[in-house]
């Protein structure tokens, strides 16, 4: 009876030595997926600010884009305004020259 009390408790001790080891090994893995978490909470903040970093460039060169249409169609425009001065210029010219013809030709009347 005895040497079967001692069979138990060596069984009992070798169990529970592996039920320690398991905890052990639980506590360990647990850790890992801890620090496996953290490492997906960095990569998933990485990818955010990698999205959003491609999300403003993308804003910057449709920006850009548009800065440079704007300032070939601003050059038109003045291109035209210059021309339409000259005209208007032009045109002053042509009217003083009329009125001049026409003071001199009423002189005459």
């Amino acid at each position: 009876a005895k040497q079967d009390v001692l069979i138990i408790l060596k069984e009992f001790d070798e169990k529970n030595a592996a039920i320690q080891h398991m905890d052990r090994s639980r506590i360990a893995a647990s850790h890992i997926l801890s620090q496996k978490d953290v490492k997906i909470r960095e990569l998933e903040h990485t990818y955010t600010l990698a999205a959003t970093k491609t999300k403003a460039s993308k804003q910057i060169q449709d920006q850009l884009k548009e800065i440079l249409e704007l300032t070939g169609r601003n050059a038109s425009l003045a291109h035209e305004m210059e021309i339409l001065g000259k005209e208007r210029e032009s045109e002053d010219a042509q009217l003083k020259i009329s009125n001049k013809f026409q003071q001199i030709h009423l002189r005459f009347i």
